[in-house]
């Protein structure tokens, strides 16, 4: 992050007039509890932070004063992990309101904007208990293999090259997934274009490896099979035989179906 920035009055994103680098999770004109406070201040700020994450609370924050906002109060939080995902938790939105929220780099040239009360098309933003996750690369989106961000090609004037672009559900939660993929050149203009991915249908069982609905000797025997032979077995069975969830299959893996077979 770079220096603090009090800009009140938000608007679209990505800018250089707005606050960068900036993770906007409610860019808009707050009014907490601090050292200046007028009759219409209300709600903290708090911090937490340990080895994985660094959290901001905005607890029952309120709009400044105004005869719009009279009586709008915001409960928000942001959480920076570790690994570079970022989370904005939305626990109750009240009354009106009025944000831009996004995140942008540090030069205001790149940004991400998820909603703006600037921008009429923006939908219908934000509501409770609803959630943001911002991630540099998604594992679950590729060019060519998954996980792969990278691809550079050399095209003659006048030609063309298809480039596959794969997306994989394994390991994702039900729900509505969005990335961007930017193509750059030696030509003036770039441009980036989103994928989106809709999950949804039968969640995967620890366990079940054969995905019958129960989990039996069968289950034991396929996961054997894959210890056996690495490699072997479909995403699914592969994803349902590591019920330790530690990216391996192995005989501890084994073992835990094998007690859950005796535990029912």
């Amino acid at each position: 992050f770079g220096n603090d920035n009090e800009e009140w009055d938000n608007g679209t994103i990505p800018s250089g007039s707005a606050p960068n680098p900036a993770v906007l999770a409610f860019w808009d004109d707050l009014n907490p509890v601090n050292d200046n406070c007028n009759a219409s201040c209300a709600g903290n700020v708090y911090t937490y932070s340990d080895d994985g994450k660094f959290v901001v609370w905005f607890n029952d924050v309120a709009h400044w004063a105004s005869a719009d906002y009279e009586n709008a109060v915001y409960d928000f939080q942001v959480v920076l992990h570790s690994d570079g995902e970022i989370d904005v938790n939305y626990n109750s939105i009240s009354g009106n309101y009025s944000p831009t929220i996004g995140i942008q780099n540090p030069g205001g040239s790149v940004g991400h904007q998820v909603y703006s009360s600037n921008v009429a098309s923006s939908g219908e933003w934000p509501t409770g208990s609803k959630s943001l996750s911002f991630a540099a690369a998604p594992g679950w989106l590729g060019l060519n293999t998954i996980g792969n961000a990278q691809w550079t090609s050399e095209i003659a004037e006048g030609n063309s090259e298809s480039v596959n672009i794969l997306a994989e559900n394994i390991g994702l939660t039900e729900g509505t997934y969005s990335a961007f993929l930017k193509l750059t050149s030696n030509a003036s203009i770039p441009a980036s274009f989103e994928v989106t991915l809709e999950t949804s249908g039968t969640a995967v069982t620890p366990g079940d490896v054969n995905q019958d609905g129960s989990i039996d000797v069968l289950d034991i025997v396929n996961t054997i099979n894959i210890v056996l032979e690495p490699g072997s077995g479909t995403p699914l069975e592969f994803q349902a035989a590591d019920v330790n969830d530690d990216d391996e299959v192995n005989v501890l893996d084994v073992v835990i179906i094998v007690n859950m077979i005796l535990e029912n």
